[in-house]
């Protein structure tokens, strides 16, 4: 049980988008979006004095200050809850509507949403789009692409206030900035891209000879690196053609603004990218007057729609876009990781002290987390924290020496427990799978998880006599091709050796698993466990011991290497990358230590610092 908002639960939703991520690939854009609708939550709560939200009195709206605006929004925390909710699905349905896409030119394909509470305890919604055909930024023909659909999509202009009235005042209310206290609550950042000196003819004839030893050092693309300075005192900079008034105003607000102008919409150039302060995108927007340095780049259509402010961009480094959504730990967010680890070295004698250990720590983690009163309503009525359009299932592999199992009944007597008095996990029922038809015998753990769930719906007998399983000639030439053809109005279901039925989902889920990157046993487990099928792991890659020896372990994964990797090619292209990386570096690991390298990077791993 975990509970929602705390470190555990978005360590979890973290797992969900990484695993998003390894099946979709790239997002195209990133959306941050704030749905409160201020003329509608004042009509509702005063109509005598806001009016109807078809007749709004501006007046009476505009004159509110922030502070009595936000004290009337924590006096009905309960009622902007309910209402923000209502406009995320709204949103929701709006990205997702394939017959009228907003994005225009691209149909949104899949999406992953996640709300934040702003220092206000006004809800924000950041947002990973994923669309169908995308263009590259790889090639010059996809960057075109992307600079046509930003010029089409979006703008930074000022509208004017005679021809344009009610846009010109959504314009300047939500895409207008001005520096708060927010601009400045962390210290000024500047990047500076240090050249490479020219070398003297004799110089480069030394590195021409000396370049066998330098062949892990990219020369090339050395001045590619940035590194942080003081803008206040760095001569470089001071030195620049930059009016420095302007210049140090960009430097101090961590939305960089106001922009820079700009003739036309493009990347941004080597040159421009010799200093860069927070706030600096890799594509500029196209600014020709003063106001437009100003205006945070809006779609007018989602802004008539919304009626909110909203920021877009396209994602050119996913990694980041997908770290920038969990990148907020709070302190008590600490506080729980730190409370959890010291109680994983208490020792409880029974089963009672340890309930109260744990009753202790979820009161005090609880008691100690402060938040808003629209966050407080927000969880009290159940609403999502986040949303997405792929399901994902957790695989939670491990040796069976180091497996923990939960009981179904807690009385039970521990002197005479069998297998059936344990909760059966979806490893176990991959185990359990017919042998017939043969495309599910084959089949393995990560593409069971993919396609099978648990059926708890009650089968008439017409629908047994019409569950002929048919195997998909085209299974593993596409992700989103199942094993077995649909042909009934319900999805195939096969029965499990102990009786249970699994269906067969419409479409395929993500898969997300752990792979410890401080036990080499465990990781070459997993790897066999994902990718090869079995019917009992601790007989077949273990030889039936509860703990194995490392190098009895190695040699398995040595002899079914080509066929790992045979099914690793089946496999979305990022999920085929990293096992690939994992399996050649555990193929070639150090058969003295067997110490797996911590500077490896796999997307499914946690590496522990030392």
């Amino acid at each position: 049980m975990v509970i929602r908002g705390s470190s555990a639960f978005w360590d979890k939703a973290r797992r969900h988008l990484r695993s998003m991520y390894a099946t979709l690939g790239k997002p195209f854009i990133f959306l941050s979006i704030n749905l409160q609708d201020d003329v509608e939550f004042l009509t509702n709560i005063n109509p005598e004095k806001f009016g109807s939200t078809s007749n709004p009195n501006w007046e009476a709206i505009d004159s509110l200050s922030n502070d009595e605006y936000l004290m009337l929004m924590n006096e009905n925390a309960g009622l902007v809850a309910r209402m923000c909710k209502r406009r995320v699905a709204a949103f929701e349905e709006y990205i997702n509507d394939k017959n009228h896409p907003f994005l225009i030119d691209y149909v949104v394909s899949h999406y992953f949403l996640k709300i934040e509470f702003q220092r206000d305890g006004l809800p924000h919604v950041h947002t990973v789009l994923w669309v169908e055909n995308p263009p590259s930024t790889d090639t010059s023909e996809g960057r075109q692409k992307i600079i046509d659909f930003i010029d089409k999509f979006l703008t930074t202009e000022l509208p004017d206030q005679n021809a344009q009235p009610d846009l010109y005042k959504l314009v300047k209310k939500f895409q207008w900035h001005i520096h708060t206290f927010t601009c400045t609550k962390d210290e000024p950042i500047v990047r500076i891209r240090r050249g490479k000196k020219e070398l003297a003819p004799e110089q480069k004839g030394q590195t021409e000879e000396n370049s066998d030893h330098m062949c892990s050092i990219n020369r090339d693309n050395e001045d590619e690196i940035y590194e942080k300075v003081d803008p206040d005192n760095d001569l470089d900079l001071i030195q620049t053609k930059v009016e420095r008034r302007d210049f140090f105003e960009r430097a101090r607000c961590r939305f960089g603004k106001p922009d820079p102008l700009a003739g036309n919409t493009h990347f941004r150039t080597h040159k421009e990218a010799r200093i860069l302060t927070r706030g600096d995108r890799d594509i500029i927007m196209k600014r020709t007057t003063e106001e437009s340095r100003r205006i945070v780049p809006y779609n007018i259509n989602l802004l008539k729609t919304f009626k909110c402010n909203h920021d877009m961009q396209i994602i050119t480094d996913p990694w980041a876009a997908a770290e920038y959504l969990f990148s907020y730990i709070s302190k008590d967010a600490r506080m729980e990781k730190d409370l959890v680890q010291k109680l994983a070295g208490c020792a409880c004698s029974t089963l009672e002290e340890a309930r109260k250990v744990l009753l202790k720590a979820g009161n005090a983690v609880l008691s100690h987390r402060q938040i808003g009163k629209i966050e407080a309503a927000w969880l009290i009525l159940g609403i999502p924290l986040y949303r997405c359009s792929m399901a994902t299932v957790h695989l939670y592999i491990s040796l069976p020496c180091h497996e923990d199992r939960i009981l179904k009944n807690l009385n039970v007597n521990m002197e005479s427990i069998t297998e059936d008095d344990f909760v059966t996990t979806i490893i176990h029922r991959y185990s359990q799978r017919p042998s017939i038809p043969e495309v599910i015998n084959d089949l393995t753990l990560f593409e069971f998880a993919v396609w099978f769930a648990t059926d708890y719906t009650d089968s008439t007998s017409e629908d047994v006599e019409n569950n002929t399983l048919i195997p998909n000639p085209l299974w593993r030439t596409n992700y989103d091709e199942p094993p077995l053809l649909k042909n009934s109005r319900r999805l195939p279901r096969i029965i499990l050796t102990s009786g249970q039925k699994m269906r067969q989902h419409e479409n395929p889920k993500c898969v997300t698993f752990t792979c410890l990157h401080d036990d080499t046993a465990q990781s070459m487990y997993t790897l066999l466990c994902l990718n090869i099928p079995f019917r009992d792991s601790v007989v077949e890659f273990l030889g039936g011991q509860q703990e194995p020896d490392i190098y009895d372990l190695h040699q398995v994964l040595l002899q079914h290497k080509i066929q790992i990797s045979t099914r690793i090619l089946t496999l979305p292209q990022t999920y085929r990358i990293q096992l690939k990386n994992l399996l050649d570096h555990l193929i070639n690991i150090d058969e003295q230590n067997f110490k797996i390298n911590h500077r490896e990077s796999y997307i499914f791993t946690n590496p522990i610092e030392n």
